[in-house]
């Protein structure tokens, strides 16, 4: 994210080929930032120093008595909803969640700008990509030299390409109540700087930033002892629904009174669409022992061979990869299916990646159908997958494009083919190493640490240790940012063979962990016993 970020902020200089930069962060930045203003001039990175706090702003032009402070967001906007007013606010007025903190952030340098230039009207802009526009280019990203580290606009291309997929918009209407309210909350922190006060913990601390695991941290300084308790409430999976009367989260009771254990949740709360699955944890976690549901094996029955795993990468970017890609659109660029025609079967693998210059989603289409066919139950780990499909199938629709691949899909998404493992796994199965997650990257390794004779099967028996852990332990691609990482430079100025290489490898190593688990259920539910005395019964383990 900061690489696009870095790439739509570097886009967007090619709108203001003339503006005059200011480098440095000293006392003499305002100074510097008002003489090229008076001058006429676009300042980029313009420094305003107020009375009491001080911003950046990424440009800012004045004209008369009107100053115009632009802000690059790299966010996707719809117009045809803002001409609604829809996308940024609620009918009521309100900001939108996903656009707040960008907002915030605005509102806050044009206090500081109506401060510093209180005859003038402050217009606030903001500098966006365009949903729908589509790229003139292909290979965008291979575009952006760096310069002392940083990216530039080094080619003709990308500086078109500029007007095409970026506007301006005006967004005064919307940061007006936040504008107004930016004075009294730097009063507030004023006051907290002068007399810091006790923390306020609660369930919202979970996601503090300043949370790091085994390091000394500011979430450590406010929670104290309590930061380090064994299992924690914050462990347990959808913590938030576990509400008091009044329906807020009881994290917020139980830290106020210093008991955050997980076993201090009182169990009368803990109920709604997540109690079943939060209560196997906190059995899961007393006990120290897995609990496999004879369910599952009544869900695994309903199978149909061919068996296939499924997995599928995909970027979704800011700036378009491939040239009549549109902004934020999804590209599909690989697959890997791991299938088994019986029960006993051997898992025969079939792959595809795009290595060539152009989009690829309709080759993906004709790979997808030649891997997985027209039978069989495919699994997948969450329905990202069927997303996935159902927004290419709507791509499709909006280019106008049919034909036999595209009726397959259409088919396969009304059948009822697509087998869920993670749903599974929620309902049915939990391990203590897994905590409160479900994702196949927590799953792998708490199956694997099992002793299990399926290590010694194939494909199984080629990693000398946990699948993911061992593509880490040789740098290789290990998860979905760093395989978009690697497609991005699979896609620049030459061919990179390491990163096909690698991102072949761990699309692999995602099916065949969706196997591995597979058969790990399937030799675990067939078990009376194991090594840890553990009896299947129906509805969980005695």
């Amino acid at each position: 994210m900061r690489g696009e970020n870095a790439k739509v902020q570097a886009l967007a200089q090619a709108l203001f080929p003339d503006a005059v930069p200011i480098r440095d962060a000293t006392a003499d930045a305002w100074k510097k930032t008002q003489a090229a203003l008076s001058a006429g001039g676009i300042v980029m990175g313009a420094v305003l120093t107020g009375k009491s706090a001080q911003c950046r702003a990424d440009f800012i032009e004045m004209e008369g008595l009107v100053v115009r402070i632009y802000t690059i967001v790299p966010k996707a906007t719809d117009l045809e909803r803002h001409r609604f007013g829809l996308e940024f606010a609620h009918h009521s007025g309100q900001v939108r969640r996903e656009w707040r903190e960008h907002f915030e952030r605005i509102a806050f340098r044009i206090s500081v700008a109506q401060e510093l230039f209180p005859e003038h009207q402050i217009v606030p802009l903001i500098i966006t990509p365009i949903t729908r526009v589509p790229c003139a280019v292909e290979g965008m990203h291979k575009h952006f030299p760096e310069e002392n580290g940083r990216l530039k606009i080094g080619n003709p291309l990308t500086g078109g390409e500029a007007f095409r997929l970026l506007r301006t918009v005006c967004v005064e209407k919307e940061l007006a109540p936040m504008v107004s309210r930016v004075a009294s909350r730097i009063e507030l922190l004023d006051s907290l700087l002068a007399s810091v006060p006790k923390p306020d913990l609660g369930y919202h601390c979970k996601k503090c930033e300043f949370r790091v695991p085994g390091k000394e941290s500011g979430y450590d300084r406010c929670w104290g002892p309590l930061a380090h308790v064994e299992p924690h409430m914050f462990d347990l999976a959808y913590m938030y629904f576990v509400q008091d009367e009044n329906g807020a989260p009881v994290a917020n009771r139980l830290a106020r009174e210093g008991r955050v254990n997980m076993h201090d949740i009182p169990d009368a709360l803990i109920k709604g669409d997540y109690a079943g699955r939060q209560r196997m944890q906190i059995e899961g976690t007393t006990t120290g022992r897995e609990i496999i549901r004879s369910e599952l094996a009544d869900s695994m029955a309903t199978v149909e061979y061919p068996l296939h795993f499924l997995d599928i990468e995909t970027i979704r970017s800011l700036v378009p990869v491939h040239r009549g890609s549109q902004v934020n659109e999804l590209t599909l660029f690989q697959l890997s299916v791991h299938s088994r025609t019986t029960p006993d079967g051997e898992l025969v693998h079939r792959e595809w990646l795009n290595t060539a210059p152009s989009n690829p989603n309709r080759r993906f289409l004709a790979a997808l159908r030649q891997a997985i066919g027209d039978q069989g139950t495919v699994c997948v780990w969450t329905r990202y997958e069927e997303m996935s499909f159902r927004e290419l199938i709507a791509e499709l629709v909006a280019c106008g494009v049919d034909g036999e691949d595209f009726d397959w899909l259409r088919n396969f998404l009304v059948s009822d083919r697509l087998l869920d493992l993670n749903a599974l796994c929620f309902e049915h199965y939990f391990h203590p190493l897994m905590r409160g997650r479900t994702s196949i990257k927590s799953v792998l390794p708490a199956v694997w640490s099992v002793d299990s004779p399926l290590k010694m099967m194939a494909p199984y028996r080629r990693f000398p240790a946990e699948p993911y852990s061992h593509l880490k332990s040789v740098g290789a691609v290990a998860d979905g940012c760093a395989a978009m990482e690697a497609y991005l430079e699979l896609q620049g100025q030459d061919f990179h063979p390491t990163a096909a290489e690698q991102l072949l490898k761990y699309c692999e190593v995602d099916t065949i962990a969706m196997a591995y688990v597979w058969d790990y259920w399937t030799w675990r539910l067939g078990q009376q016993t194991c090594g840890l005395s553990v009896h299947l019964t129906k509805g969980g383990v005695q």
